[in-house]
């Protein structure tokens, strides 16, 4: 449906991270964060996943650092068995959503 999906698809995005695996029984995920630091991930509620080439919308309800990684949880994923269905999608976001950087400095997806 393109009334939901249109904004999303022409806007400019970048990838921030992995789902990686499930974590505990409650849905959690892990995720490896590309940004620096890694909990800098947690501050973009609303990410879409690419999962094998569909596009799915999902809110960030709520993560914390764990170890070397980052788990989350994701608005509507109370399971690990729907929890697993995502190992494996990458997190975008819209570039608009990232922060200004000071003058001299750029993302990855800049150069």
């Amino acid at each position: 449906d393109a009334g939901v999906y249109g904004m999303t698809q022409n806007s400019q995005e970048t990838v921030i991270g992995r789902i990686t695996s499930v974590f505990g029984v409650k849905g959690w995920l892990k995720v490896f964060s590309y940004t620096d630091p890694k909990e800098g991930i947690l501050n973009y509620p609303e990410w879409t996943l690419d999962l094998d080439g569909k596009r799915i919308p999902a809110k960030l309800e709520e993560g914390r650092r764990q170890g070397q990684g980052i788990v989350v949880r994701l608005k509507g994923i109370n399971d690990r068995d729907l929890a697993r269905t995502y190992c494996g999608a990458e997190v975008r976001v819209s570039t608009a959503e990232l922060p200004e950087l000071p003058e001299g400095e750029f993302y990855w997806f800049q150069l």
